[in-house]
């Protein structure tokens, strides 16, 4: 038995554990500062921010663990944040990604706010309540967050395309 599964499975349980830890996180520490009611959605902001970088299975798997996570702490139905975050992400990998490969931090402000935006109107539909300008405060600081955390992580991670880039380089 080789000791690369091994090292790609202790990997990926490394992840979920960190995953579960933020939106832990999120649930007990960041929704006590609340700011204009809205306080920042750690799991679907760096769902999102990993997206932009092309880091499509670890975007994903932030947003079915910590979704699942949020769902089970949620009083909606089960699977409403889970499936609103994959929803955002299936169109910002399939349709805004195709158009603005490597968005800057302004495209990336407006991608967040509008993702914010599309999440926040699909759960007020959703459980049919209208929560005022929270509605609008919630998208945009969380967009601002957004662009911190995607400032971030530039540090901190390199994108798939500069992965892929340099690997093929010849030493």
């Amino acid at each position: 038995m080789s000791l690369i599964p091994k090292k790609i499975m202790l990997k990926s349980i490394l992840k979920i554990i960190i995953i579960f830890f933020l939106t832990i996180l999120q649930l007990s520490i960041f929704s006590k500062f609340a700011t204009l009611g809205a306080f920042p959605n750690i799991i679907f902001i760096l769902a999102i921010v990993l997206a932009l970088k092309n880091r499509r299975e670890d975007s994903f798997l932030v947003a079915v663990v910590g979704g699942l996570v949020l769902d089970l702490a949620s009083p909606l139905r089960f699977g409403v944040y889970t499936f609103a975050i994959l929803d955002v992400l299936l169109l910002i990998n399939f349709v805004v990604l195709k158009y603005l490969p490597s968005p800057g931090w302004l495209f990336t402000f407006l991608i967040m706010t509008g993702s914010f935006l599309a999440i926040d109107l699909f759960i007020s539909l959703f459980t049919l309540t209208w929560t005022g300008w929270n509605l609008f405060f919630d998208p945009v600081i969380n967009g601002l967050w957004g662009i911190i955390l995607s400032l971030i992580l530039a540090k901190v991670i390199k994108t798939q395309s500069e992965i892929q880039f340099t690997s093929n380089v010849d030493i």
